[in-house]
């Protein structure tokens, strides 16, 4: 099989691990029996002790409820005030499975990082500078995957493919439950024809094509700590006034969240160009780790509902710079397998977390 991991001279050379959500099964040993983090808040402060927070947000199902249309998946007004309180004070990214310009016209806050297409697209606060991308040379392969795929999947009702740009989404969350598995032979079939070059995952209720590269959600986010300066980003939030996006043709005239340009936590644009993969590369242990390098200052809260989140659980787990929290999905809470330390009951719970994070800091 071809893969096109990126080249490791892009990240730190810890916590060079393998993980891929694509896998439907994951690893053993991980469950879902996870104290609640409004709960247990006081354990999550303890984890926060002597640390600077970043914060890293899934959209759908995290700061919005799975609706039937994902076009309707519309953050609300209280979610949004909450949002842009956190990115005011600590940095904050979203990591999504839709694109920048998707998530950036739902969300509408340029205190935000942006992380599109499962983290292959990454992008400053406001959406327009390009920090990372991944897989460029496959845009084409994709394209043209997802338009016969539209062609193909036109004949079952309620499918929707969508275009995410270095992602592709196969939604059959409204098709006749009887259609499922020929809807997975034909995207499976358009995958085989890549000749190795993209893979399927799966999301709630939609098949996700990929281009066939070393990265994901966990990889997106390590890559945004180590440019990302917590210490940094608090000395200027103080300098910061939180705007919306604007709509229309001239919605990018306000993306100036911070009033001097250099109060911006550096960033610096770089385009990944996929290599062939070391099939030698060697694993190193967390206690090598431990022993090579210094416990960093920030600390990260992931939020996420989905299987892709879990690279993203899995990389601040093993990293030790962090943890994960697993939004439960309906009627899961018993036997959800996570690697997240925490969890959460629905969108609400996740609001309530945001505004207590928020809180917390403004006390000390």
């Amino acid at each position: 099989m071809l893969v096109c991991p990126v080249p490791s001279s892009l990240l730190p050379v810890e916590n060079q691990f393998e993980s891929d959500s694509s896998a439907e099964v994951l690893e053993p040993g991980l469950t879902a029996v996870r104290p609640n983090a409004l709960k247990n808040f006081h354990d999550i402060e303890k984890l926060l002790e002597d640390r600077r927070l970043a914060i890293f947000l899934d959209y759908d199902g995290t700061l919005t409820p799975i609706v039937d249309d994902p076009s309707e998946a519309k953050i609300s007004t209280n979610m949004r005030d909450v949002v842009a309180k956190v990115a005011n004070r600590f940095p904050t990214a979203i990591i999504t499975g839709r694109s920048i310009s998707a998530i950036t016209n739902f969300v509408k806050l340029n205190s935000v990082f942006y992380a599109g297409s499962h983290g292959f697209d990454i992008r400053a606060p406001g959406g327009e500078k390009v920090i990372a991308q991944v897989g460029e040379e496959y845009l084409p392969l994709l394209q043209k995957t997802c338009k016969e795929l539209r062609k193909l999947l036109k004949a079952f009702p309620g499918s929707l493919v969508e275009d995410n740009k270095y992602a592709i989404s196969a939604h059959y969350r409204r098709v006749d439950p009887r259609h499922w598995e020929k809807m997975e032979r034909i995207v499976d079939d358009e995958v085989a024809k890549s000749a190795g070059k993209l893979k399927k995952g799966h999301g709630k209720m939609v098949f996700e094509i990929r281009a066939n590269c070393d990265w994901h959600k966990g990889k997106a986010v390590r890559h945004l700590l180590t440019r990302i300066s917590p210490a940094k980003f608090s000395r200027a939030a103080e300098l910061r006034t939180p705007t919306l996006l604007s709509e229309g043709k001239n919605k990018h005239k306000n993306l100036s969240v911070l009033k001097r340009k250099h109060d911006l936590p550096s960033v610096k644009k770089v385009v990944v160009v996929a290599r062939p993969s070391s099939p030698t590369k060697k694993r190193r242990t967390q206690a090598e780790q431990n022993i090579e390098s210094k416990e960093p200052s920030e600390f990260a809260i992931y939020i996420g509902d989905d299987t892709t989140d879990e690279d993203a659980f899995r990389e601040l787990a093993t990293s030790g710079r962090g943890i994960g929290i697993r939004v439960l999905s309906k009627g899961s809470e018993g036997g959800q397998q996570t690697a997240a330390a925490f969890t959460l009951r629905n969108v609400g719970e996740v609001q309530s977390l945001l505004e207590m994070l928020w809180q917390r800091n403004s006390s000390e």
